[in-house]
């Protein structure tokens, strides 16, 4: 665990979602809107733009998002629907400095998921010696936050997600099919929810949400168990009725 509220929302968050890191900048709380039923949030992505598309957080990363925001609640910002998702850092013991709110920039969030990956021991980074005749880190082949949608996308791939669905979640264009592939809520959602368990990163998760499934399944089983002892009961019941019938 090497990182804070703020640092878990953003990885959780754009693990879970997929979204493009320069989308969690512009996020506002109106566009969040709790499912909870699944513990999710149903995010609207560039709510202001004609490119807005709908995309989810998994329970895990939901979690992280209300931790977060309860610890700016905490310390006296006063949240809206207008207030960022993710802002800059703040002094908590400087009144001032967590009312005067200002959205997270892009190359704050990219430092941010850079040095906590590299803390991490995920990411090890590559320092340019004297040798090289110049200072400074190597350059990746890839940007380390694109990491970030390839891993969604993947992992929504290996969970058999409907083609164009997975396409919507990534804010693609399905081309001619934009005008004719119009899913109901219900079914997104439902292909996002064969999503889940492939893009939780902790398997704390992953057995809480067995032991809900198997807490859920005892409890049918036994109501199962009980409605089948009163059918017998009943039979028991009737066809002691009819003996007595018979004998009398």
């Amino acid at each position: 665990e090497v990182s804070d509220e703020r640092v878990r929302a953003i990885l959780l968050f754009l693990v879970s979602t997929g979204v493009r890191i320069r989308a969690i900048i512009e996020l506002k709380l109106h566009d969040l809107v709790k499912v909870p039923e699944y513990d999710l949030y149903r995010v609207t992505v560039y709510s202001e733009s004609r490119e807005r598309y709908v995309t989810y957080t998994t329970p895990e990363a939901t979690k992280a998002i209300d931790v977060y925001l309860e610890y700016r609640k905490r310390y006296g910002e006063k949240l809206t629907p207008k207030s960022p998702i993710f802002r800059d850092q703040f002094d908590r013991n400087d009144p001032t400095s967590v009312h005067d709110v200002k959205p997270l920039t892009l190359r704050a969030a990219e430092r941010l998921i850079s040095r906590t990956i590299e803390k991490s021991g995920i990411r090890t980074v590559e320092r340019v010696t004297e040798l090289h005749g110049e200072k400074g880190k190597i350059r990746k082949n890839v940007r380390l936050t694109a990491g970030f949608r390839k891993f969604f996308d993947t992992q929504l791939i290996y969970s058999q997600v409907e083609p164009r669905t997975k396409e919507l979640f990534l804010g693609h264009s399905i081309g001619l099919d934009d005008h004719y592939f119009k899913p109901e809520e219900n079914y997104v959602l439902n292909e996002y929810l064969k999503a889940v368990d492939n893009l939780t990163i902790n398997e704390e998760n992953r057995l809480r949400k067995e032991m809900v499934n198997l807490t859920k399944k005892n409890s049918e089983l036994e109501s199962m168990e009980i409605k089948h002892r009163e059918e017998i009961q009943a039979i028991r019941e009737d066809m002691e009725s009819k003996f007595q019938q018979i004998v009398t």
